[in-house]
């Protein structure tokens, strides 16, 4: 019985989201901090406990049935399907604000193709200088 449980505290566990506050310090370091006090935070802890992802969510202004979103995703969150707990959670939150279209952004390849697996229709997108892809678009909740 001791040798299974030394295995069960060793074994990672599940990746989790957990809602947190602009005073979180691990969302101004990767500099997902707006100044909008209405903006709601969302982060994803991997396996090891460190953040492999974040999001946040935002009411447009002026915008009624509105909301902005930003999700930070790698390649690996990616494939793994860890983005899609994200949106999931994001979607869920835009639904219960009313909404009915979530207008968002990305950066890298990763977020681009991110936003188009999401039926996002690509209002703008951009290669920068240095290569890095932007991505911006529009998707109606059904």
């Amino acid at each position: 019985m001791a040798l299974f449980s030394t295995l069960r505290r060793d074994t990672p566990r599940e990746p989790d989201i957990r809602r947190t506050g602009a005073d979180d310090p691990v969302l101004a370091q990767w500099g997902m901090l707006t100044d909008d006090p209405a903006t709601e935070y969302w982060i994803l802890d991997g396996r090891d406990g460190n953040p492999v992802g974040m999001a946040w969510l935002r009411p447009v202004a002026g915008q009624q049935g509105t909301v902005q979103a930003w999700i930070l995703v790698d390649r690996v969150v990616r494939h793994f399907g860890l983005g899609e707990r994200l949106w999931t959670v994001l979607e869920e939150r835009a639904r219960r604000l009313k909404a009915i279209s979530i207008t968002s952004f990305a950066t890298g390849q990763e977020g681009a193709a991110f936003l188009h697996d999401h039926g996002f229709d690509p209002t703008h997108d951009e290669t920068m200088p240095d290569g890095t892809v932007r991505a911006h678009g529009i998707c109606q909740l059904r």
